[in-house]
């Protein structure tokens, strides 16, 4: 009788945990040089959170603005991008990243990692989705890593024309 009221109950917490438990999805590929990217992304859950409107459009979560939205609130922030190179690990800034998009299917043409020498690297990301709507930059060394760059893409060409404006840079 106990193993049949066990067997209830797991068959019972099987049904229901995937709408009760927040869902974790985490994707891995492989690059240049031995690299790996991991991208977890978590359900995003807005009880949990404040959330401000600018005009019509979410644009602040919890006092800061963020990403991956496209002025809704999200379903899912990004919990961690790890870099990984001979074993070791690096956590990478994800911080204000909502909505990435990436999937299985479209993680290795939604980032692109170079070498810069020296062992350091380049990660561009491409997050949104459906369609791409921001940007992420992070210069990574075996030391560490910094993100250098965060925008949807209208501000990253209209810092492009205020550079060039302010300071007549010309490439």
């Amino acid at each position: 009788m106990h193993k049949l009221i066990l067997r209830i109950n797991v068959f019972i917490y099987l049904l229901i945990a995937p709408f009760v438990c927040p869902a974790d999805n985490s994707v891995s590929t492989g690059y240049i040089d031995g690299i790996t990217l991991t991208i977890t992304n978590k359900t995003f859950d807005p009880e949990n959170h404040e959330i401000k409107k600018c005009k019509h459009a979410v644009c602040i979560i919890d006092d800061k603005y963020f990403y991956g939205g496209n002025g809704k609130t999200p379903e899912q922030k990004v919990d961690s991008l790890v870099y990984s190179k001979n074993g070791k690990q690096i956590q990478l800034n994800v911080s204000s990243m909502y909505g990435s998009g990436i999937t299985s299917n479209n993680m290795k043409e939604r980032f692109n990692v170079q070498s810069w020498g020296g062992g350091a690297y380049r990660v561009i990301g491409y997050f949104g989705k459906g369609k791409i709507s921001y940007i992420g930059q992070w210069l990574v060394r075996p030391e560490g890593s910094i993100r250098n760059h965060l925008s949807d893409y209208e501000s990253l060409v209209s810092l492009i024309f205020e550079v060039k404006k302010d300071h007549n840079f010309v490439q």
